[in-house]
Formats: structure tokens, sequence, C-alpha cells
């Protein structure tokens, strides 16, 4: 994800690196998303020693472990392109725009703007594509 947003010295640092999915396939609670680059603990930037300790999967009694990133640029340009932000910006209004970015208008909600910014930094193995800790993603 070529953006200064992800630059290690003046933005938030970048992917973590390559992570193989574990043997079973998918860890539960997760999703499958496809081009995904990355997985692992990030290596670099202001966010690189950081311990997250919510999750994974909604469990709240404290799991220490890095904050991780698996970019999919292949997700977020097809869910998350000109077009698609067109149509939450052609709404006529909030309650519609609101409805159309985070997905309630479509049969898979996570495949929206809001989902990409999860899926397209989180991947299936990064901090912010578990939607229950999510938050703790930057």
């Amino acid at each position: 994800m070529d953006s200064p947003l992800w630059d290690p010295i003046d933005g938030f640092g970048g992917n973590g690196p390559w992570v193989e999915l574990p043997a079973t396939g998918v860890p539960p609670g997760a999703f499958a998303i496809e081009g995904r680059t990355g997985g692992g603990c990030i290596t670099d930037g202001p966010f690189k020693n950081m311990t997250v300790r919510m999750g994974p999967n909604g469990d709240l009694t404290g799991h220490p472990r890095c904050l991780s990133r698996d970019f999919s640029p292949l997700y977020t340009s097809k869910h998350c392109d000109k077009a698609v932000l067109q149509k939450v910006l052609d709404q006529p209004n909030y309650d519609l725009m609101d409805r159309t970015m985070e997905g309630a208008n479509g049969p898979f909600p996570q495949l929206n703007i809001h989902g990409g910014g999860h899926f397209g930094i989180g991947g299936t193995l990064g901090i912010m594509g578990d939607f229950t800790v999510s938050v703790g993603g930057a």
C-alpha cells in the first residue's frame, strides 16, 4: 500500500512480514481475504513494539501479542475504489450515505468502504481483520 500513511518514519509504519496461514486454514473468527501480503508483527514505525492485549476473537481476558498487519491491496482495489466511494457520496441523505458506506444495502456487509479499512489493512491475520479488537490495530 503505497501511501505516506504507512511510511516508517513519518507515518504509522508498514506491513507485517509474510506469514503462512495455519495448516487448518483460516483461524477461527477470521475471514479469508484474497491477496493478503503479510500477517506478521510490524517491524518499523512508531508502533513496531506495540503490545495488543485484547482478543483474539472477542477474548477479553488478556492475550498479549504484537500489533500485526496483513495488507491486501487487491481487497482494497475491489471494494474501496473510486466507483464505490462515488456511490456513497451520491446518496441523497446522511442515513443512506451511512448505510451504503457500511454495506447495509448489499449482501456482504464487510465488502464496503468501512470494511476496506479493516480488511485492506488487517487482511486475514492482522489485528484490524479481527473485528472484535480492530480498534487496537492502527
